[in-house]
């Protein structure tokens, strides 16, 4: 069964942690950089074992601004390695067109056949 890392909040993905670490251990050690919203070690269901990652939710950037500036995380004795959850990341069909190219629009498109590809481009000369 997949974790189920809620979208509140910024996110935080921590790995190298020691088998020790719990749940409520490593929201404790989040919590001197601000408020976590959320914490979970990802358990193996057929071990029962962690498998040394988790995720941290915080309540806004500047926290998690505050936690990547600290270089070195030490949670129950180990160094822990914490990046920014790429999950947050917009992905690429999530991205917004910030223009739109024209090269292939001839007086024959129409909405109905615009994006389809029979159409041929047509080139126009300026003359100045």
């Amino acid at each position: 069964m997949a974790v189920r890392v809620p979208k509140v909040g910024v996110g935080l993905f921590v790995s190298r942690l020691h088998w020790t670490v719990s749940d409520a251990c490593l929201r404790k050690y989040f919590e001197k950089f601000g408020a976590v919203l959320f914490s979970v070690v990802h358990i193996d269901v057929k071990t029962g074992l962690h498998k040394g990652f988790g995720w941290v939710r915080m309540s806004s950037e500047q926290e998690i601004e505050n936690v990547l500036d600290y270089k070195r995380h030490t949670i129950e004795g180990y160094e822990a390695d914490v990046k920014r959850d790429r999950r947050d990341e917009p992905q690429p069909n999530d991205l917004h067109m910030d223009h739109l190219s024209l090269d292939h629009v001839t007086p024959q498109t129409t909405p109905t056949n615009l994006g389809q590809t029979e159409t041929t481009p047509t080139t126009t000369s300026h003359t100045l």
